[in-house]
């Protein structure tokens, strides 16, 4: 005598009631009392025909439209309030033509873009490597001083090249 089916009007019904809320399969089969490898069975069976099998096949079609049909209202009803609800219904109902594009850059052959290894911008040419070094060991401090610490350092330097310049007049 063959086991009893667990598939029952009972568990199909705990199994949709999931289905309608918008819950994953696995979180249903949790509901309903049976396994993910049950419920792939259940419709499998349900697919060929074999009944109560095609019913709870039917049964969960129908839930899971409901379910969206009731999620969709609520967007809907959201889209009268606010502009964003539409535009979300808009971008998944029609991708192609309101959904966000990405693209996409790579290299030669599709491999990886690969970033240059280091730029350093220098404001004006330097005669020697020390005076380079001790420009950027000095523009490395004053970024860590911070945007208005730069500001007001900038302004002293400046300040004191005028000053500089004006000694130098005749």
């Amino acid at each position: 005598m063959p086991r009893p089916t667990k598939c029952t009007p009972e568990a199909i019904a705990r199994f949709c009631k999931g289905l309608r809320l918008g819950c994953a399969y696995v979180e249903c089969c949790g509901l309903a009392g049976i396994s993910e490898a049950a419920w792939r069975e259940w419709r499998t069976r349900g697919e060929a025909g074999e009944e109560p099998f095609a019913a709870f096949l039917a049964e969960a079609t129908r839930a899971e439209a409901e379910g969206s049909l009731a999620r969709m209202q609520l967007i809907r009803d959201a889209a009268e309030r606010d502009w964003r609800a539409a535009a979300w219904i808009q971008e998944r109902r029609y991708p192609e033509r309101y959904g966000r594009h990405r693209v996409e850059v790579t290299g030669a052959n599709g491999a990886a873009v690969q970033p240059p290894a280091q730029v350093v911008l220098l404001p004006a040419p330097c005669a020697t490597v020390e005076e380079w070094t001790a420009r950027v060991q000095t523009e490395a401090k004053l970024r860590r001083l911070g945007k208005e610490k730069l500001a007001q350092m900038e302004a002293l330097l400046l300040e004191a090249e005028l000053l500089e310049a004006e000694a130098s007049l005749p």
